[in-house]
């Protein structure tokens, strides 16, 4: 069955080949995928619509889809998937893009078997706080086995598509920049994954200093420019109180904070308005306010938001890539600093996180 791992230009358009493409068990031999399960090795389709064995072949010709091709990710001498490529643009079989995409599917298959042994380890150790514990350690120790692979696919694809080895056609560029997008959205999955079994291990200490609220908060606005353009979301900084105090705290960690919230907000607020602001209670502590008008929350999944993998609002027709553990890492780094953080949400209107710290964080108490 189809993973549900989509790269489209055009997702209105190409909505009901996914979803024929997401409900359709491919037997070996079968259709694009069952050719290379069955033989192990790439196929391509110079035309969709007279291939007598492309099971979708009516649903292509509607929506003009031209040539294909697939390359096997093998694992242990085995094709555990098989990634496929579509073009509205006719092409004729290029032996040497088949054979390039072969080699990245090799250097993808060890990757996809370590990640089958976590989720199995993962699986079993939920039953017991030892097997917690063993986790940690695992995933501690395994950053390097996880991180290899993939740095040499993220590089690989990062040469390609800066054409250092020669010109390349432009659908060949395209290929290696989904390769590249798709491998460094892996690698900050592992990232988090790791970040957060630190932090669970207690092998983060923090580097206190004062820090600049807001000048940090506008850093991370400039950072996340382009991410906030291309989802429609306008960015608001409307109610921000002035002459705030410094916020003692390990500023790496509280960027972090932001960086999450943030993400989240103009992630699930498409034509949107996302609001950022520090603040002071009148209790005289700080606080950091992420606001937006987005899908909002379930009442019944509020509880869990934070929970490790989960993730919440997400619907299929607002699925987002992610690993359900930004509000975890957020909450754990917020209470190392002696704070909380709080969520409020309604469905179809909006979420509001904020981050509180305790007085004795501000400057002018925490001492100069």
């Amino acid at each position: 069955m189809s993973s549900d791992v989509w790269h489209l230009d055009e997702p209105e358009r190409f909505r009901g080949f996914r979803t024929i493409t997401a409900t359709t068990a491919f037997a070996r031999g079968e259709g694009l995928p069952g050719r290379v399960l069955e033989n192990g090795q790439p196929f391509w389709i110079v035309n969709l619509v007279e291939d007598e064995n492309f099971t979708r072949a009516k649903l292509s010709s509607e929506i003009g889809l031209k040539p294909a091709f697939a390359f096997p990710v093998p694992v242990r001498g085995e094709v555990a998937a098989v990634i496929e490529f579509f073009s509205t643009e006719p092409q004729e079989v290029d032996e040497d893009l088949l054979m390039k995409m072969s080699q990245v599917g090799d250097q993808i298959g060890p990757v996809t078997e370590r990640n089958r042994a976590f989720e199995k380890l993962a699986d079993a150790m939920k039953k017991t706080e030892l097997a917690k514990r063993a986790k940690t350690d695992f995933l501690a120790n395994m950053s390097h086995e996880l991180r290899t692979p993939l740095n040499s696919i993220i590089g690989f694809s990062e040469v390609m598509s800066r054409e250092e080895i020669g010109k390349m056609p432009d659908h060949y560029r395209e290929y290696a920049d989904l390769i590249h997008q798709s491998g460094s959205h892996l690698h900050g999955i592992i990232g988090d994954i790791l970040d957060l079994t630190k932090i669970e291990a207690v092998k983060v200490e923090l580097k206190e200093e004062p820090v600049d609220v807001n000048k940090l908060i506008e850093e991370i606005l400039t950072m996340l420019s382009d991410v906030a353009a291309k989802n429609n979301v306008t960015i608001s900084r409307k109610g921000q109180q002035a002459d705030l105090p410094e916020l003692c705290c390990d500023q790496m960690r509280i960027k972090q904070v932001v960086l999450n919230l943030l993400g989240n907000s103009i992630k699930f607020s498409e034509s949107g308005i996302v609001t950022v602001l520090g603040l002071m209670s009148d209790e005289g502590g700080f606080q950091i306010r992420v606001s937006d008008t987005g899908i909002g929350i379930p009442p019944d999944e509020l509880d869990h938001i934070t929970d490790s993998f989960y993730q919440a609002g997400v619907t299929p027709e607002h699925t987002k890539s992610g690993t359900g553990l930004g509000l975890t890492i957020t909450k754990k780094i917020v209470k190392m600093h002696g704070g909380r953080m709080d969520i409020a949400s309604t469905v179809g209107e909006g979420t509001t996180v904020t981050v509180h710290f305790p007085p004795a964080r501000t400057r002018h108490s925490f001492g100069t």
